[in-house]
């Protein structure tokens, strides 16, 4: 069992604590286009919405719109990133297109935004983990240096989601082995 895990009382795959710890480390480096201190910052962030009181009253709302004001946030943050962040950890269920367009209409690049929840997806999935095993959530890891690589595979087009992504047929042999479909089940 990977150091992740280290005090769990219970057994864990090695499998699956290797490749959680692969996804802590990755959070403090740069991504594709955000560097490692946004990227810890989003971490925070996502940590930090589930206390917000304009999500709270936004989910007892009927309508979105209908409840104005601003996020509770740690300040680090565009307003626009905040905004993706306590929207996809607080109210997914409600995320619409629409508002996915008024996002990249705002500034946000589609690229930033699938970062974005790329980030916000860890860190629930590692937090629920730890916090399922009856574990304090891991501290943050210290951001890393570098640039953001800003590589869009030239096969990204708009398909099946709003955003635009790589169809399996068109994705190199690189990235193809991100899919679970391109894996072998492991015993």
């Amino acid at each position: 069992m990977g150091a992740l895990y280290a005090s769990s009382p219970y057994a864990i795959r090695d499998d699956v604590a290797a490749s959680h710890a692969r996804a802590w480390s990755r959070v403090a480096r740069p991504g594709t286009w955000w560097d490692g201190a946004a990227r810890v910052a989003i971490a925070a962030e996502t940590r930090h919405a589930s206390g917000c009181a304009l999500c709270r009253r936004r989910k007892e709302a009927l309508s979105l719109s209908a409840v104005e004001g601003s996020h509770d946030s740690l300040g680090r943050l565009p307003e626009i990133v905040v905004e993706v962040v306590h929207r996809v950890l607080t109210d997914p269920g409600r995320l619409g297109e629409r508002w996915y367009h008024s996002i990249v209409a705002g500034g946000l690049a589609e690229e930033q935004y699938v970062e974005v929840v790329s980030v916000v997806a860890h860190i629930v999935a590692i937090d629920t983990m730890a916090r399922g095993l009856g574990l304090d959530a891991l501290p943050l890891p210290e951001p890393e240096p570098g640039s953001p690589s800003h590589y869009r595979p030239a096969s990204a087009q708009p398909g099946g989601a709003w955003v635009p992504w790589v169809e399996p047929a068109g994705a190199k042999r690189r990235r193809a082995s991100i899919r679970a479909i391109d894996r072998q089940p492991t015993s």
